[in-house]
């Protein structure tokens, strides 16, 4: 390998290790802080009825650990949904070293496939390649975070339900799904629980759930309790009938994704067979490799499948998609 593309890697990985490294520091310097917060919060109260603003004493995330840079990405659009995807996937790592480890991994990545193969037209997929697999990871994060959310929500609301009715208040309810359940309900209610002790109104902490755990059936537990703490009635009714509608929307999606086995499966099939053939052929036929890798021709034809397999499977997984 070249001397300026070991130069480039290396820079590129010792800039990423020095951001890495404020940042872990930083972030346990805030986990002190809140551990402090959480030992002290019980015995913090609301002595009026003014209204807080909408806001963590400690932000929910940070997107740089250096000041004027933070701001500047807090305007950033991609950065504020990078943001949203890491607290979503409670993944605790601030936007900066997110972001650049993607870009870290896109160029790191094209430079030694250009390097080890030779080959242009193998190497320019590893850039979006790089820039997407981490966002990919931090997405199926979230989405495992939020199924195993949704699984747990019906037993909640049964807990919170029993709460009531054997005289406990509605704070109290929530505190005993903190105790009693595991994560992330434990730890979602117990960021709920943390904001109202701090001074946050009740409404305005349980509207930030959903901003965490975009889920139907948790919007409408917030909603219930958001109008009936509003204007009155048997919230342990409510709730009830909330758990028993979770539980049928749980038995649907079940159904659904029995339903649509076939075709999920169709679309990795459709995405990775000629991918394998083509492999196959490279590795078993030294003059199919030789015209396909060494010649123009061949590496246009190659980059043509790719991309007409990966639309097939995107348009496959779509098709296959079923929104509930």
């Amino acid at each position: 390998m070249n001397d300026p593309i070991i130069l480039t890697v290396a820079v590129f990985a010792g800039v990423l290790a020095v951001v890495f490294l404020i940042s872990s520091v930083t972030g346990r310097g805030d986990a002190q802080k809140r551990r402090r917060l959480d030992e002290h919060a019980v015995a913090v109260e609301v002595k009026n009825s003014k209204r807080f603003e909408h806001r963590n004493v400690l932000k929910e995330h940070r997107y740089s650990v250096i000041g004027p840079w933070n701001a500047v990405l807090k305007r950033f659009k991609p950065a504020q949904t990078a943001a949203a995807e890491l607290t979503r996937a409670n993944i605790k790592l601030t936007v900066t070293p997110y972001l650049f480890g993607r870009v870290l991994l896109a160029a790191g990545g094209f430079l030694i496939v250009r390097q080890v193969t030779g080959v242009l037209v193998f190497a320019i997929p590893v850039i979006p390649l790089g820039l997407i697999l981490p966002r990919m990871y931090v997405i199926m994060t979230a989405k495992r975070r939020l199924k195993a959310f949704d699984g747990q929500l019906a037993e909640a609301i049964d807990l919170m339900v029993g709460a009531l009715r054997a005289g406990y208040g509605f704070l109290q309810a929530m505190e005993s799904v903190s105790r009693e359940m595991s994560n992330p309900m434990r730890e979602e209610f117990g960021k709920v629980l943390e904001k109202i002790n701090l001074g946050t109104p009740a409404a305005d902490a349980l509207q930030e759930l959903p901003e965490r755990i975009p889920s139907y059936d948790l919007d409408m537990f917030v909603t219930a309790v958001t109008v009936q703490r509003s204007v009155g009635g048997n919230l342990a009714e409510v709730l009830e009938n909330i758990s028993d509608t979770v539980r049928e929307r749980r038995r649907i999606r079940a159904e659904v994704m029995a339903i649509t086995t076939g075709p999920r499966v169709s679309s990795y099939v459709i995405g990775l067979f000629p991918l394998g053939l083509l492999a196959f052929f490279l590795m078993t036929t030294p003059s199919y490799r030789q015209v396909m890798l060494g010649e123009l021709i061949g590496q246009i034809m190659i980059a043509f499948s790719m991309t007409w397999s990966l639309i097939g499977f995107l348009l496959s997984t779509a098709v296959s998609k079923v929104e509930y």
